[in-house]
């Protein structure tokens, strides 16, 4: 594993929650939510309402994170495991990716049901930040949040 967040007793409206765990050296920052999104309560998460409605993302409403290697280290990332849960209205639509090819290829993952995405990053020497996307929610006021554990696989050499 090469970091891990909790969400456990977050209310929801925080601004950003902090890498529980990082492999030795790495360096990871916190999830937080993109400036378009609206916060919103939900305890043991990241909650938000103001997801896209369209059934494409919107390229402004994301959470975000980001790890990065030691110096003088490489970064190789598999995979994301992520337990996203949306209201009856937020997004049914949601897909994770990465800076390595600017957010050009997505994986999705569930909005209902604890997931995992593939990611594709190999030999990065910096700053990685990966983004969340949630999209084609039947109405703006419904949330999607992340909640209880999210965690990245990976490498670092």
């Amino acid at each position: 594993m090469v970091a891990s967040w909790s969400f456990v007793g977050e209310p929801g409206s925080q601004t950003m929650t902090a890498a529980a765990t990082m492999a030795s050296g790495v360096t990871a920052g916190p999830v937080s939510r993109s400036a378009a999104l609206v916060v919103a309560s939900g305890v043991g998460s990241i909650n938000s309402s103001g997801w896209a409605t369209t059934s494409s993302l919107d390229s402004t409403k994301y959470y975000t994170f980001s790890v990065t290697p030691p110096a003088g280290c490489v970064l190789d990332l598999s995979s994301l495991a992520i337990d996203a849960k949306s209201s009856s209205t937020g997004p049914t639509l949601a897909v994770v990716a990465t800076s390595a090819d600017s957010f050009g290829q997505t994986a999705s993952v569930s909005t209902s049901a604890a997931s995992t995405g593939n990611l594709s990053v190999a030999g990065a020497s910096g700053m990685v930040e990966l983004r969340v996307f949630g999209y084609s929610a039947p109405s703006t006021g419904g949330t999607m949040r992340i909640q209880n554990t999210l965690s990245l696989t990976g490498s670092v050499h």
